[in-house]
């Protein structure tokens, strides 16, 4: 059984939360490729790259957030 979108979501969140940059980034990559990630993840992701010093994979991430956003009721990050 695969972990439904809201189980990814809490395990990025909880990898990044722990300091497990890696784990987080490597979950968020396997999920966008199935899905587009959500403005959540992307904001935990872009956080995690710029930890792991990767300034221009955690822009992509943070542009991605301002994109879901502008769609989105629900704006988490402005």
């Amino acid at each position: 059984k695969s972990a439904s979108p809201q189980e990814v979501s809490s395990a990025i969140e909880q990898f990044y939360m722990e300091g497990q940059y890696d784990s987080c980034i490597q979950l968020f990559e396997r999920q966008v490729a199935v899905a587009n990630g959500s403005a959540v993840n992307n904001f935990f992701v872009g956080n995690a790259y710029l930890h792991q010093k990767q300034p221009e994979k955690a822009l992509l991430c943070f542009q991605q957030v301002l994109t879901i956003n502008q769609y989105s009721p629900d704006r988490y990050y402005h």
